[in-house]
């Protein structure tokens, strides 16, 4: 039986290693996701283009409701994107947005929101270059109250 010369087997062990590591990765990462979102109460977001993001994306369970809006005046990962939350019907202790990309695994990037004079919760937030071009990124929105945990997602794109 022919032996492969050691430099094509340091190969093949080093892209086994690698295919090992990414889809570590990748599950464990949808585990993390998984043990936050399971004891949850998530609730859906209403039908929302993106043109609609700077008047406001909605998710609404009886009178709690959930809006989403972008500020910013152009969506790239290149600058800062201006991310703001409106609340009826809560009582939050925190707010947090976790961004991460829908469609392939980018890695999350977590911030707390702060709460403005006007009761509105904002943060600045800039996302991971992709290379791909436009990519569709997802925005959970997590309002943590005594009762425990609620949310939403909302769907956007950036280049």
């Amino acid at each position: 039986m022919p032996q492969s010369p050691p430099g094509n087997r340091r190969l093949w062990i080093l892209l086994l290693c690698c295919t090992l590591l990414l889809g570590g990765s990748l599950w464990l990462g949808q585990a993390l996701l998984q043990q936050r979102s399971g004891d949850a109460r998530l609730f859906a977001p209403l039908p929302c283009n993106p043109e609609q993001l700077r008047q406001g994306c909605s998710a609404q369970n009886n009178a709690r409701q959930i809006r989403f809006f972008i500020d910013s005046e152009t969506i790239d990962s290149h600058a800062p994107i201006a991310f703001r939350i409106d609340l009826q019907g809560f009582d939050p202790q925190l707010v947090e947005i976790e961004l991460q990309g829908r469609d392939m695994y980018m890695g999350e990037l977590r911030r707390v929101l702060e709460r403005g004079s006007d009761g509105q919760y904002r943060v600045l937030g800039q996302l991971p270059a992709c290379t791909t071009g436009l990519m569709t990124w997802r925005a959970r929105v997590w309002i943590t109250e005594a009762s425990g945990l609620s949310g939403s997602w909302f769907d956007f794109s950036a280049r």
